[in-house]
């Protein structure tokens, strides 16, 4: 599949961008560099099409893979098309189980929509993210924080409590 996406990047065909997207969500990283590389080849605005706004919730189903290499490849493959159907989803990806994920999940809200952090649904994440800090996973306490700390703007760490009392004194009310 490697080969075939160079081959097909060479060539410059306009009939391989479709299967070309699709393999941007490859289980394998030595497919998705290449059909990522043909693609830009072949079309640089590859990421306009049709197709690609189509793929959109096959990617937004790819950030849920047990494959952390797949659910960062969805994450670019999103961040590059830019669609705002995948704000909400991306968000819940920034408390990935996997760094490899959490990071290109930001990258692609910020592509996407450099005020994503001024979103309902971020803010209504908020809790969800406190919670997140009692998490046993190291890195699932580690992403909470972060996403704290880009949705919020304040920054407690990895601590629930000063993060909880935050929330209730700054909280909107409905």
């Amino acid at each position: 599949r490697r080969a075939a996406s160079r081959a097909l990047g060479a060539i410059k065909d306009a009939r391989a961008v479709e299967p070309l997207i699709d393999a941007l969500v490859d289980s394998h990283s030595i497919v998705r560099g290449p059909a990522s590389d043909a693609l830009e080849s072949i079309d640089p605005d590859w990421r306009e099409t049709e197709y690609a706004k189509q793929a959109v919730p096959q990617f937004i189903g790819k950030l849920e893979d047990d494959s952390s290499r797949v659910r960062r490849a969805a994450s670019r493959a999103l961040g590059a098309i830019k669609d705002p159907r995948a704000i909400q989803p991306l968000i819940d990806a920034l408390v990935d189980s996997s760094s490899i994920v959490r990071g290109p999940a930001s990258d692609a809200l910020e592509s996407i929509d450099p005020d994503w952090r001024e979103t309902e649904y971020a803010r209504q994440a908020v809790p969800q993210f406190i919670g997140k800090l009692e998490d046993i996973d190291p890195d699932i306490r580690e992403g909470a924080a972060i996403a704290l700390r880009r949705i919020t703007g304040e920054d407690f760490g990895l601590d629930s409590e000063k993060w909880q009392r935050w929330w209730e004194e700054s909280a909107p009310v409905n």
